[in-house]
């Protein structure tokens, strides 16, 4: 992470990275302004929000609250 960032092929955005503007035109992309969305209530959005915690979150504790 820290080669790619060092690079600025990405930014860090609080807790995001996101693709610069100089890695967009790296990989012959166009950069987006718009931010990523996290979807509340979805299996994807649940899982986020464990491994989010503080305390973190395990294998088993996602299994179990997502049904995988």
């Amino acid at each position: 992470m820290g080669f790619v960032l060092r690079l600025q092929l990405i930014k860090q955005t609080g807790d995001m990275y996101i693709i610069s503007q100089t890695g967009c035109l790296a990989i012959g992309a166009e950069e987006t302004k718009k931010k990523p969305q996290q979807r509340d209530g979805t299996k994807q959005g649940r899982m986020i929000a464990h491994m989010q915690r503080a305390e973190g979150d395990s294998i088993d504790e996602i299994c179990s609250e997502t049904g995988w």
